[in-house]
């Protein structure tokens, strides 16, 4: 079979790495395609969507996979992934502020 992506969400920045291979045998092993998003600045938003891989020799034999990404719903959580752990601990920020003198 011979494939490629014909189409993702149009939100973010995309790269595939390979976006389309050729001579696809289902005896091979699994092709792995490493993805990068650059997911948009938005806080607290749920983005979906699908990505679209097609057989180039027949465009109808495609697969869809789907696709969701939640940003946080602060920046704190982007800055510190352990936010709502300390939220619900404020004795940790203390110790904390004691060990690092901050």
């Amino acid at each position: 079979m011979n494939w490629e992506i014909d189409s993702y969400p149009v939100w973010g920045d995309w790269s595939f790495d390979p976006n389309s291979g050729s001579n696809l045998q289902p005896s091979e092993s699994d092709v792995i395609v490493n993805v990068e998003i650059k997911v948009p600045n938005e806080e607290n938003y749920k983005f979906e969507g699908g990505v679209k891989i097609i057989n180039k020799d027949n465009e109808n034999d495609f697969c869809i996979i789907p696709v969701t990404i939640t940003t946080p719903k602060c920046k704190e959580n982007i800055l510190f992934p352990f936010f709502n752990f300390f939220k619900q601990h404020p004795i940790m920020i203390h110790l904390m502020e004691i060990m690092f003198n901050i």
